[in-house]
């Protein structure tokens, strides 16, 4: 055993968070939920310990699922007895924010804090079944699993159809465990990631006013996702058609937040304060300058928690996303990008990967308003000792380094084994997020000649799952469907006649010994190339994965280290996805719609609509619709907690005109005009200069806005609005492990002049 259980046990019984520390050996990884369901033993024991710590009998006890849940937001009192008085600050706190720091340098370091204690009491959970299944030896790899947006979750056995949305397993209230009682028989289980049951205590006090005014009473019997405001079950079909909307690159025109966090890993304007944080850049800074792009990597979080908590959800609002069981799924990715971000900055000088001292806006339940953060900021209540001499709280400078925390991700382990960290890193980030990702749209379907660029499915059936298991309401999963993971080995194929003669005439070829398939560069380690992977069989009984005499969580392990990063440099043809018509010399036009807003502009959180083209007129469809080029969700406390004082810190906020700002990217749906040629109104993309590009914005460019309750606020009434489009060159990498570059960016005020909430001429956001 590489952990001191007995070591653990005490540290928790003292009230503090230490991590799961290995004593021996590399950190455990997190692995991507649908790759860890791949490991039954983990998996079994990890939805075994997560029923356990969600269980009645704990929820009273500071480390029970209940009361870290409650750290977030509500029932707003002190965890474990940790009051603002354990801190020498003058000023007034915000009692009914919860700990949690939002919009602030500190929103990332103070989550991983966060996620490390949620995953302490989770591992002690395991550590007292193991034993009973004779599973020992499976703790030295729990860790908890991340979901990432991007990947696919099912594929057609007989066709090219894939499905995206949130993970199989998060959506089935029962699956099938092996039990410590019966370890021989799979039996129906209720599932822990479905939803939390809040206990029926008299000290629980939570504010559900929210959900009694609205009439959906089972809003406070237990958490809810993809909530339409007249319903009071979760409608997960609906969540997965929104993020099957937003994130498919096959389908409709969205799917931009890959490109969004390629930024967040590149812009030169990303140093930590603007990417740790959603607030706009020029009011958090000495020396204001422009803000064009404003992505963030709490934006990317904001929006993932609008996504599954859907109108009324509980994910969609922070006092109560931290009982949805997703909360730490989502989280856990969110870490594992800042990771990748650290990491790919690790070079670079502190004035860019780090920060010194950056005021807070927010106040919360140990913390007043505008206070100066520094990464010797205490992040309460995450105790990191107890001694003679007092209490030492853990920092951002504690936690800078995740390894320290006992954990590891796929991306980053495989990276440090590399000879060339930082570049591989890079080459992660250029091939998941940015124009070397597949994006092929097409409004009629999948283009057949980019399906290889997924994974193949794999080839066993989950044990979890229930026999059939019905995935979105109306597909059983195994009749016509194959679940897969990020593991699958990918598969390249040759450019359609399209693609290559569009990228013979404007892509400037490099000399052909320039681009040998496999090269080394600056030193860089590049493995040979993955093993072409067989043609997949139609799944009607299970059939075995090939190397089953090696053991199932060797096989898993390996996969995801070895898949990890990109295993070799992609020949050009092959690098930009659909973009290769639009590039000249390695450079692009890229083209961006950056906001700004008010956060307190309406009665709570609110969500701002993009499209590019005609739209349907209900908005309760609008985040299926398949001219949505995104969207974005600004979190927010309700109009009524700050008109009656109940968020002194949120008025003051709102007096100082603190904004929120995002930037969503254009590029990818005015390439699927550009592919398609269609005419909207008389007009066509035929390249991406502005003399096209701008009539064409001006006539098909909206944007929308709703509020918690989905209902539509008139865009004439939120007049801090500002929504500003500009242009700049991006300087495409030469090589997998180059950065891009961004230069040039000019706004274009004729496309929002004069139009609600658009930017007039001379103005910025």
């Amino acid at each position: 055993m590489s952990v001191d259980i007995q070591a653990l046990r005490d540290a928790q019984s003292r009230g503090l968070t230490v991590g799961v520390v290995p004593t021996t050996g590399k950190p455990a990884l997190r692995l991507e939920i649908d790759d860890f369901i791949q490991d039954t033993e983990l998996a079994n024991l990890y939805f075994l310990a997560l029923e356990a710590f969600q269980s009645k009998g704990v929820n009273n006890k500071p480390f029970s699922y209940h009361e870290i849940s409650g750290i977030h937001g509500q029932p707003y009192r002190a965890w474990d007895g940790v009051n603002s008085a354990d801190f020498e600050r003058t000023g007034s706190t915000n009692r009914t924010s919860g700990y949690c720091s939002h919009g602030s340098v500190i929103f990332p370091t103070w989550h991983r804090a966060y996620l490390a204690m949620f995953e302490q009491g989770l591992f002690l959970h395991a550590a007292e079944i193991a034993p009973r299944l004779g599973a020992e030896a499976v703790l030295d790899r729990f860790r908890i699993p991340y979901f990432d947006p991007f990947l696919p979750r099912q594929k057609a056995v007989n066709g090219d159809a894939y499905t995206y949305g949130i993970p199989v397993i998060m959506t089935l209230p029962e699956i099938l465990l092996r039990r410590p009682e019966r370890p021989d028989a799979w039996t129906p289980s209720r599932n822990p990631l479905y939803q939390f049951n809040f206990p029926e205590t008299k000290e629980r006090a939570y504010d559900f006013s929210r959900y009694k005014n609205w009439g959906i009473e089972a809003g406070t019997e237990h958490t809810i996702r993809g909530l339409y405001t007249t319903a009071g079950l979760s409608q997960h079909e609906r969540v997965m058609q929104t993020f099957d909307n937003v994130y498919n690159p096959w389908n409709g025109l969205s799917s931009q937040s890959p490109i969004n966090l390629w930024r967040v890993m590149f812009d030169s304007s990303q140093d930590w304060i603007q990417m740790s944080n959603h607030f706009d850049p020029r009011t958090r800074r000495a020396n204001p300058r422009p803000t064009y792009n404003a992505n963030s990597l709490e934006g990317f979080h904001d929006n993932i928690h609008g996504e599954l908590g859907g109108p009324g959800g509980h994910m969609s609002f922070p006092e109560f996303a931290g009982f949805d069981p997703a909360f730490w799924m989502h989280h856990c990715n969110v870490d594992r990008l800042l990771s990748i971000w650290q990491g790919i900055h690790s070079q670079d000088s502190d004035s860019v990967a780090w920060w010194s001292s950056l005021d807070v806006p927010f106040g919360n339940f140990v913390e007043p308003a505008n206070q100066h953060e520094t990464p010797d900021t205490p992040l309460a209540p995450f105790r990191k000792s107890v001694g003679s001499s007092g209490t030492q709280w853990w920092t951002s400078n504690d936690v800078r380094d995740h390894t320290k925390l006992g954990y590891d991700y796929p991306q980053t382990a495989a990276a440090s084994e590399s000879s060339n960290y930082v570049g591989s890193l890079i080459a992660w980030a250029n091939q998941s997020l940015g124009w070397l990702s597949p994006s092929r749209r097409n409004r009629t379907g999948p283009d057949p000649e980019a399906v290889a660029d997924f994974g193949v499915s794999t080839r066993k059936r989950i044990p979890f799952f229930p026999d059939p298991v019905l995935v979105d309401g109306r597909t059983r999963a195994f009749d016509d469907k194959q679940i897969i993971g990020s593991l699958a080995p990918k598969q390249r194929t040759a450019p359609t006649r399209a693609f290559a003669a569009a990228l013979s005439h404007n892509v400037k070829k490099a000399p052909e010994k320039s681009e040998p398939a496999l090269k080394p560069e600056d030193g860089e380690e590049i493995k040979p190339e993955a093993e072409e992977a067989k043609p997949e069989k139609t799944l009607v009984e299970p059939t075995k994965p090939e190397g089953d005499e090696v053991p199932e969580e060797v096989q898993v392990r390996t996969a995801a280290l070895t898949r990890a990063i990109p295993a070799v440099r992609p020949p050009i043809e092959e690098r930009f996805g659909d973009c290769c018509g639009v590039i000249d010399d390695h450079k692009m036009t890229q083209w961006s719609v950056s906001f700004s807003v008010d956060k307190f502009a309406l009665d709570g959180t609110f969500k701002i609509y993009f499209f590019l083209g005609d739209f349907t007129e209900n908005q309760a469809d609008w985040i299926f619709d398949e001219d949505l080029v995104g969207s974005s969700t600004i979190f927010a406390s309700s109009r009524e907690r700050i008109d009656q004082g109940n968020c002194e810190n949120c008025k003051k906020q709102e007096e100082s005109g603190l904004k929120y700002a995002d930037t969503l990217s254009l590029t990818q749906a005015l390439l699927v005009y550009y592919h398609s040629q269609e005419e909207s109104y008389g007009l066509r993309v035929a390249d991406m200069t502005p003399e096209v590009i701008l009539p064409f914005l001006t006539r098909n460019l909206h944007w929308r806005i709703v509020d918690a309750r989905d209902d539509e606020a008139p865009r004439e009434t939120v007049e801090s609005l500002r929504v500003m489009v500009y242009s700049e060159t991006v300087h495409l990498p030469h090589s997998i492990t180059d950065k891009p570059t961004f230069h040039d960016p000019t706004v274009h005020y004729s496309v929002t002049n004069g139009r609600p909430g658009g930017l007039n001429e001379g103005g910025g956001i």
